[in-house]
């Protein structure tokens, strides 16, 4: 503190304003107001016409010095750059915002605005990498943009995420973590592929009570046309053949299929959401893309057909893929 005094006095004298009975309020003031680093904090009422012209050129040095750093275009006072100063100073700032979004992990501070064509090219594929690092470790489900993954992709990082799953709810300490609905997804998909792998090594099936009535008829019609027909003479009754042809049976549509989900990814606008297994339902009207704009992330839904209801939110909405 007193090397800065001594040399804001001596400052003072260079300028020919030093003035011997100024308080330490005053001197510490100007010792700030001379650097130019707290434009803020500086009393500039306290402040002589000479030191208030050495204060601001003070201020304008150090604020170029800041603005052509680049990575704090915030702190910048573009107001007070000249116009070769601005274009030096964007510049700074275009080639650092290419630096931060060119790692591809930190999305929120990138400012694609300011990328050039193959700039923003060269970006994306960045960040698309560091997205699929990060989503197939099948840890971080909130973290992983899954709508930004290909079908394929999405397909691995959620065999992960599945596995990581069971893994927390094998664990007893981690049963917070558990999607329980995740676990009926795995154990419906498992008896799916035992289904099928049980039709694909069964036997041809023996002819059905169908097949047998067809044969019987096929030969009834054969042994009809190779003999006469007794019930031609007159007076014989009709043969009855009620029990060769069954009359059209109309049997009711089955019940829909209603599964479990939870609300991954939802369009801003409504006009869609991905699901828990990464499939994409679209509104099928204005009111249901209203509806769906206000549910959130990580809700329980379930559905059925074409409607898909949100158990916390009570809301249900009409859907197609």
């Amino acid at each position: 503190m007193m090397l800065g005094r001594v040399a804001v006095s001596l400052l003072l004298i260079v300028l020919g304003i030093h003035c011997p009975h100024a308080s330490a309020q005053t001197v510490d003031n100007l010792s700030n107001c001379l650097s130019g680093q707290y434009p803020a904090l500086c009393r500039h009422d306290l402040l002589t016409p000479d030191q208030a012209l050495a204060a601001k050129k003070a201020e304008y040095a150090h604020n170029l010095t800041q603005c052509l750093d680049g990575h704090y275009p915030a702190l910048c006072r573009h107001e007070w750059l000249t116009s070769d100063q601005g274009a030096s100073v964007d510049s700074a700032e275009r080639r650092a915002n290419f630096d931060t979004c060119i790692q591809g992990r930190y999305v929120a501070l990138c400012n694609h605005a300011k990328l050039t064509p193959e700039q923003q090219q060269q970006v994306s594929m960045a960040e698309h990498r560091e997205n699929l690092q990060v989503c197939r470790t099948g840890q971080y489900v909130a973290l992983c943009r899954h709508q930004d993954l290909t079908a394929e992709e999405a397909s691995v990082v959620r065999s992960a995420e599945h596995r990581v799953n069971q893994n927390n709810c094998r664990n007893q300490f981690l049963q917070a973590l558990c999607r329980r609905d995740w676990l009926a997804e795995d154990e419906q998909e498992m008896r799916a592929q035992a289904t099928s792998s049980n039709r694909g090594s069964s036997m041809p099936m023996p002819p059905t009570a169908a097949t047998d009535r067809t044969a019987t008829l096929a030969n009834h019609t054969n042994s009809t046309m190779s003999a006469p027909d007794p019930s031609s003479r007159a007076g014989a009754p009709t043969p009855d053949m009620s029990g060769l042809i069954r009359p059209n049976v109309v049997t009711s549509p089955a019940p829909a299929r209603c599964q479990n989900y939870w609300l991954g990814s939802i369009a801003a606008s409504g006009e869609y959401a991905v699901l828990s297994d990464y499939s994409r339902i679209t509104p099928v009207d204005t009111s249901g893309k209203t509806t769906l704009k206000a549910w959130q992330r990580g809700q329980s839904v379930v559905k059925c057909g074409a409607k898909l209801t949100n158990k916390d939110a009570h809301d249900s909405i009409a859907v197609k893929h």
